[in-house]
């Protein structure tokens, strides 16, 4: 991820080498990145191939990702599971963890679930479509990425 947003730099600098870098076309740039990872989180998220984000969805990826099958899922189960399935977006796991412990209990379990499919489903029709899902990983992964980018630069400075 960082290679990729130095290289938007790059590209900015090269095109006019007396501009400086546009933030919010690196930020664009990277979003399209984002939503090209979130495109194909829906299709691995869509584990009964009906072109839907479901609650049944929802289940199938608890199930995966508890690997010790004790009916929930830590940071440290999600964290090793995410990146594993999600290489490219490994630094946005633990912000993902902390988004999806709906009730901050420090685990994801079956209660947060529907709070969680609830968030996901923006007009709220008991349905994510795939645009809604891309839309909402989308943002997400990019606030969750630009806050973990200034935590970074904060402790560096």
């Amino acid at each position: 991820m960082r290679a990729f947003i130095l290289a938007c730099i790059v590209a900015a600098a090269v095109a006019d080498p007396t501009a400086a870098p546009n933030t919010d076309q690196i930020i664009a740039q990277f979003k399209a990145m984002v939503r090209k990872s979130s495109t194909a989180l829906f299709a691995k998220a869509d584990s009964n191939g009906n072109q839907e984000f479901d609650r049944s969805d929802m289940q199938h990826i608890f199930v995966e990702y508890d690997t010790d099958k004790d009916g929930k899922i830590s940071e440290a189960e999600f964290e090793n599971s995410f990146a594993s399935r999600e290489p490219s977006m490994k630094i946005v796991s633990k912000g993902l963890f902390l988004e999806l412990d709906m009730d901050k209990n420090g685990f994801v379990t079956d209660s947060d679930l529907p709070l969680y499919f609830n968030k996901i489903d923006q007009n709220n029709d008991n349905r994510v479509t795939a645009v809604e899902f891309e839309d909402y990983f989308t943002e997400l992964f990019t606030i969750l990425y630009v806050l973990k980018m200034k935590a970074g630069a904060a402790v560096t400075a």
